[in-house]
């Protein structure tokens, strides 16, 4: 069972964590926050809920001037410039076990939440951003009509209260990757693991099997599997040694990656997503900077994009199909005009 917000108090005070509670009106931004607390503090701490391609959950918290490229911050976790995003909202009731509006680090303590990475701002224990002498930074127990605001030393102190070693990270810097500089955080999501919930069905039940099948020699059999390959391969080089199966191929290729690009949604809707904030917000926001800062509530900017794909994706299918169907209906019309 999910903890609520009293028992977290609870056993933050009883780990001996020092904060001021402030309640409020449910915010769903940043901004929101500030204009809700007293004094209107600057180092409220924005939360991000993000998904890898392998299936595997962040938190990030910052201040909230710290910009996070999620680009970035995929090629520093290993799994690529479009690795990772926002995770959809059912994943935010699913795993952290919190309500729309309410990501916060102290979500770790939920039970469904272990595998959660968690990655601190490093500006955040950065006496030029947070004044050492009694600066405060403000997180939701859980909730959002609730405030807790403690040092940045009491959120260290916090995390470890709850189970965990404090991580933080510059999350604005952009390290040179390549063979030579492999990814700075790449370690950090090679330790973690999916959550469950995180997974697809099929994967879920793959994983499930695994275990099964390397008990009993599934792995050793599912090797002959590969040996059909081979004569694939024999004909390739027939192919080639021919003389015109390479750039056959190559053509081919060619063609299907020309295909592939003109019929991807995900650029279109990054395209639609640029345009709209651009639009909206001014300037070249982009849609990372606009979630980054406060400015758009990152799980209606999740929700959006799904909905954008699942639109066009909508309309190439039913291009798709109207396009069968004039096919079909040219080769009938040719075939009526030769043979009756």
């Amino acid at each position: 069972m999910p903890l609520t917000k009293d028992e977290l108090i609870a056993k933050l005070k009883d780990a001996g964590i020092s904060f001021e509670t402030f309640e409020h009106p449910p915010v769903m931004t940043v901004d929101a926050q500030i204009s809700a607390l007293p004094g209107n503090p600057k180092t409220v701490l924005k939360n991000l809920f993000i998904k890898d391609k392998k299936h595997r959950c962040y938190i990030i918290t910052a201040l909230p001037e710290t910009k996070v490229d999620l680009q970035v911050v995929g090629a520093r976790l290993g799994v690529g410039k479009g690795g990772i995003r926002m995770a959809p909202e059912e994943l935010l009731t699913a795993v952290l076990q919190v309500p729309l509006g309410s990501v916060t680090p102290l979500a770790i303590a939920n039970p469904e939440a272990t595998n959660v990475v968690l990655l601190l701002d490093a500006k955040i224990r950065d006496a030029a951003h947070v004044p050492a002498d009694g600066g405060r930074v403000y997180v939701h127990p859980l909730v959002n009509t609730t405030s807790l605001a403690m040092t940045p030393g009491a959120l260290a102190d916090a995390i470890k209260a709850l189970g965990r070693e404090p991580l933080f990270v510059d999350l604005e810097v952009d390290p040179k990757i390549d063979r030579d500089n492999p990814p700075d955080l790449k370690t950090v999501a090679d330790a973690a693991q999916p959550p469950p919930q995180a997974l697809p069905e099929a994967a879920a039940a793959g994983a499930a099997a695994a275990p099964a099948a390397g008990a009993d020699g599934g792995a050793a059999a599912a090797a002959p599997a590969a040996k059909p390959a081979a004569p694939a391969a024999k004909e390739s080089k027939k192919d080639a040694k021919k003389g015109g199966g390479k750039s056959a191929d190559q053509q081919r290729g060619a063609k299907a990656a020309t295909t592939a690009s003109l019929t991807d949604v995900a650029p279109r809707v990054e395209e639609l997503l640029r345009a709209a904030c651009a639009a909206l917000l001014g300037g070249s926001t982009t849609p990372e900077e606009a979630t980054a800062a406060g400015r758009v509530d990152a799980y209606c900017m999740a929700r959006l994009r799904a909905d954008l794909e699942m639109q066009l994706t909508g309309l190439k299918n039913a291009a798709y199909a109207a396009g069968y169907v004039a096919g079909k209906g040219e080769v009938v019309a040719h075939a009526e005009r030769r043979f009756v």
